[in-house]
Order: C-alpha cells, then sequence, then structure tokens
C-alpha cells in the first residue's frame, strides 16, 4: 500500500502539491486525473524519490520513503516499473538492451535470467508469442527478429508496449504509468488500456495511472483521484466521478469527455 500524507511540492514560487493526502490499496488500478500542469506527474516522482518533498509524508508498505536513506530507497525502487511518457526509450539501444537495461545497471550480468526476462516480459506486452511456445521455432523466428530492432523501427504502440515490458522486468509489486495513451490513435490507446487492465488481472500488480484520457478512466478504473489547483478535489468510482455535482469535476468532464 502506498500512503501520501499532506504532501506539499512547489517549483520556487509555484505552488505544484498544496497539502494533498491519498492512498493506494494493494492489486487496484488507480487513475489519477487532472488538467495538464497540475502535478500528476510529479505526483509519481515524489513517490519514487526522483523528487522531494517539501512537506509531508509518502509510505510505501509502511517505511516512509522522506526519512530513508539511499540504499534503503533503491530497495524500494526495485519494487516499483515505471512507464515514462512517450516510453522513453534509448535510440541507440536495440529492443533487448532497452527492456533488460535496468536489471543491467544493477549489476546483474547473468545473460541466461536477462534474455528470460525479455522473453517474458515481451511476451505478456503481446510482442512475442506466448511465453509456452519459446522453444518452437516460430518463437525464436520472432525473438530474433524483435531484439534486434531500434526504437527508429517501432511503432508507437509498439514503443509503448516495450515500455511496458521493462517495466516488468524483476517482477515489481507496482507499476506507474505516466500517461501511457497520450499520443496514440484511439485503437492502440484501446489496446493499451487492454493491456494494463490484463497485466493488473493476472498478476495483481498495484497500477497508478496518471492520465488526462477519460476513455482509459473508464476502462480500468477501479478508484479514481483528481488533482486540480494543488489539492485533491475528487477520491471514488468512475461511477462516482461521472456522477459527482463538484463544480471542478463537472468542468473537467464537460472539457475532456
Amino acid at each position: 500500500m502506498i500512503k501520501i500524507s499532506d504532501v506539499h511540492k512547489s517549483f520556487g514560487d509555484k505552488v505544484i502539491l498544496d497539502g494533498v493526502s491519498m492512498q493506494f490499496d494493494d492489486g487496484m488500478t488507480h487513475c489519477v486525473i487532472g488538467k495538464s500542469g497540475t502535478g500528476k506527474s510529479v505526483l509519481l516522482k515524489l513517490i519514487v524519490g526522483l523528487l522531494e518533498i517539501d512537506k509531508g509524508n509518502i509510505e510505501i508498505d509502511g517505511k516512509v520513503i522522506n526519512n530513508l536513506k539511499q540504499r534503503e530507497l533503491f530497495k524500494i525502487r526495485r519494487r516499483i516499473g515505471y512507464v515514462f511518457q512517450g516510453a522513453a526509450l534509448f535510440d541507440s539501444l536495440n529492443v533487448f538492451q532497452n527492456v533488460i537495461i535496468g536489471e543491467y545497471e544493477n549489476g546483474n550480468r547473468d545473460f541466461e535470467y536477462l534474455t528470460d526476462q525479455a522473453f517474458q516480459t515481451l511476451s505478456a506486452v503481446g510482442l512475442l508469442p506466448d511465453i509456452s511456445e519459446r522453444d518452437t521455432a516460430h518463437f525464436q523466428r520472432e525473438w530474433n527478429i524483435l531484439k534486434e530492432k531500434k526504437p527508429s523501427d517501432l511503432s508507437g504502440g509498439m514503443k509503448k508496449r516495450v515500455g511496458v515490458a521493462r517495466a516488468l522486468v524483476g517482477h515489481p509489486q507496482y507499476i506507474f504509468y505516466d500517461e501511457p495513451t497520450t499520443g496514440l490513435d484511439p485503437v492502440t490507446s484501446e489496446q493499451i488500456d487492454n493491456l494494463i487492465e490484463e497485466l493488473e488481472r493476472k498478476m495483481k500488480f498495484t497500477s497508478i495511472v496518471i492520465t488526462h484520457d477519460l476513455f482509459s478512466v473508464y476502462n480500468i478504473a477501479e478508484q479514481v483521484i483528481m488533482l486540480d489547483g494543488g489539492k485533491v478535489q475528487f477520491t471514488g468510482t468512475k461511477d462516482e466521478l461521472i456522477a459527482s455535482t463538484n463544480p471542478v469535476v463537472m468542468e473537467f468532464l464537460k472539457r475532456y469527455s
């Protein structure tokens, strides 16, 4: 479980988060919504410790991360998979290298293990045949083609899937998605939504999805949190979101629906 208590964050005179509190329960898909610039992506960076909070506490499985030493924080981060906006793949690396880079940078040089992780995660996101077919000629042929591709060889949807595969390496407990459908056409966006939903169902992740795509919210959210003006404006189910009479929520729904 991730618990955020009275968290404040500013950049200079600009207040981004002004005393926000929320809770992300285990095994659920949570969507954090709001207009651009309301601190959604900043929130994720605070949770993983990429940014420091100004005030308040963030707890992950009972540990207050803003009080942890760097080594302890790294251990927490190993339990978190992060899917960045635009996938954030390294242009100079091929698909295989992009997927296993986290484990490699953490010192793992076991090529058999790294290859197995790539097999499993790329199969899980639908870029390879089912992992049960790994010893077939078809699987090996698809693998040999895919692993050597560079990001420039991939469509937008494929890049997103490779980004998700990279986040799955190491069997994390939490998956953070930062605007996973931004820049994708409606059909591909729905495919990514279905992927997020399928992974959560099969692997029991706790997922936090940052988005302003209401179609995604309606498709995958089990809990919705809305940020606006540095505050939490709404917490509840997607049905409760639709029925909300909060003027801020109503304006957002009208603008983005």
